[in-house]
């Protein structure tokens, strides 16, 4: 066999092998998420929430509304190039998804189609931080103009489209308005830095954003407890910057379904 038939043979066996990487990963993502610990003492109580009784139950049912890990390749590139990113981009799409399960019964419509999309993008949001150097996004301290400038472009809308476009979409047979949606979800989860006009389903992946940062994420910064999460979401609402329809599955998870034992602190 040619060489070139060898490479092209092994393609689909490399692609699986990422896959059950990232299902891996995706385990103790989960697991960071409903178990707490000393170093991340919070919980959510996922599983029971979306209805559940074991974790294999919800990991596959969130595998199977991604209609497949389109983005493995990226994923894993994010992986390599800072896993706390790539950890973070994992918890988001797990927070995100459950989100939907309790928008109502007319957004829930809308949003039964792009499920996979909406899927993939909770998972991506993050993936062009692929282009922003490790000691930008370890920084603990402000950022400069030029270091804010670069950290911006993970949301640029131009480079989000190219990428959809041009790069992990190529070959999965999405059409323009399928990929319109998700440079929407990811341009727009970063509100006032990305696009204008932003789609609502982008707030659900906002919020869970900012959710697992505050509560998960840590890294140079305190964890904050459910509580002091809680009273965000009452700040952003009043302040109209989220609707109350996204913000409502959030306020749910953490007042009945979470456990809190990060400190108290300004959000």
């Amino acid at each position: 066999m040619e060489a070139a038939a060898v490479k092209e043979a092994r393609i689909p066996e490399f692609q699986e092998h990422r896959l059950y990487d990232i299902q891996n990963d995706l385990w103790y993502a989960l697991h960071d998420i409903i178990t707490p610990s000393s170093d991340s003492p919070n919980s959510i109580d996922l599983v029971g929430m979306m209805g559940f009784s074991t974790p294999e139950g919800f990991l596959g049912h969130y595998i199977e509304d991604t209609g497949g890990l389109h983005i493995a390749h990226e994923l894993v590139e994010l992986k390599q190039h800072h896993e706390p990113s790539y950890n973070h981009s994992l918890r988001t799409g797990l927070f995100s998804w459950a989100g939907m399960r309790y928008l109502s019964d007319q957004d829930k419509l809308d949003l039964r189609e792009k499920k996979p999309l909406f899927c993939l993008s909770g998972l991506g949001h993050d993936i062009l931080k692929l282009g922003v150097p490790a000691e930008v996004l370890d920084k603990p301290g402000a950022l400069t103009d030029d270091e804010r400038i670069i950290m911006d472009s993970h949301v640029s809308p131009d480079s989000v489209e190219f990428i959809v476009r041009d790069h992990y979409m190529k070959g999965d047979g999405f059409d323009k308005k399928q990929m319109d949606y998700m440079t929407d979800l990811i341009a727009g989860h970063h509100p006032g830095k990305g696009l204008k006009s932003i789609n609502g389903h982008a707030e659900l992946i906002t919020i869970a954003d900012h959710m697992d940062a505050a509560m998960f994420r840590g890294g140079y910064q305190k964890k904050v407890s459910p509580e002091v999460f809680l009273e965000y979401i009452g700040r952003q609402l009043s302040e109209g910057a989220f609707k109350d329809k996204y913000a409502e599955p959030f306020r749910l998870m953490l007042e009945e379904y979470s456990r809190g034992g990060a400190e108290d602190g300004n959000q």
